[in-house]
């Protein structure tokens, strides 16, 4: 009998976190919105220089130069969905949540997103959509998509 209560309280505890987790990503989903319609409307920054921030060092090996792909993978990420988050760039790109981490710290400080709000997603600033559509618009690259 005292087993049965047990289980019942534990069965009304995970559904009350159940419920809890699907208004914080509802909530998560609705802001990641407003974030895509604010990081538009705001004016278009140019990066500086032809220069590429460098941030994907943290996730290449020895001295190779970072992988272009991948930068721009990443910056079509960010731009599509207007954040940010380690588990959507670890998942979408299959590296470990480390490197999407550094990968997340290094679009920060270098200015393509904004810095979080406790657990919510890195908005992505104006500057990551210029540099997207510079890297797409480049003559002569045969992986421009």
């Amino acid at each position: 009998m005292a087993e049965d209560e047990n289980c019942q309280k534990l069965r009304d505890g995970l559904k009350a976190v159940r419920g809890e987790l699907e208004e914080l990503l509802n909530a998560l989903s609705s802001d990641a919105g407003s974030a895509v319609d604010e990081a538009r409307d705001a004016a278009p920054v140019a990066p500086t220089g032809d220069a590429q921030p460098n941030f994907f060092a943290e996730i290449t090996q020895g001295d190779q130069a970072p992988d272009d792909e991948l930068y721009r993978k990443v910056l079509r990420i960010i731009t599509s969905l207007g954040y940010a988050s380690t588990l959507v760039l670890q998942h979408r790109l299959e590296i470990s949540y480390r490197q999407a981490s550094s990968v997340v710290a290094a679009l920060e400080r270098d200015g393509m997103v904004a810095p979080a709000h406790g657990f919510r997603p890195h908005k992505t600033l104006a500057p990551a959509y210029a540099l997207l559509e510079s890297l797409e618009a480049r003559p002569g690259d045969p992986r421009k998509r």
